[in-house]
């Protein structure tokens, strides 16, 4: 679950919700990946999740499976705000 939540916000720490209610993450769809090699992509400045449009079949293994791939590649990337 810290790599996920670091993945997608650069940060492997979730705030209080009391003092950041607004606090969230946001996941869409990415109508410009092209085919099922695709990843999810993150965007850390906007909390945001894109997972391929269409794509992986609708099978949730093969995302879970993409997403894993993903948050592994971009686990030594970010800003690493802590």
């Amino acid at each position: 679950m810290q790599e996920f939540l670091y993945f997608v916000t650069g940060s492997s720490i979730m705030p209080f919700l009391e003092t950041a209610p607004e606090y969230r993450i946001l996941i869409d769809f990415n109508p410009e990946a092209i085919d099922n090699n695709s990843l999810p992509i993150a965007r850390t400045c906007f909390k945001q999740l894109l997972i391929p449009f269409f794509h992986y079949g609708n099978d949730p293994q093969i995302l879970e499976e993409k997403l894993g791939i993903a948050v592994a590649l971009g686990g030594s990337a970010g800003f690493g705000f802590e």
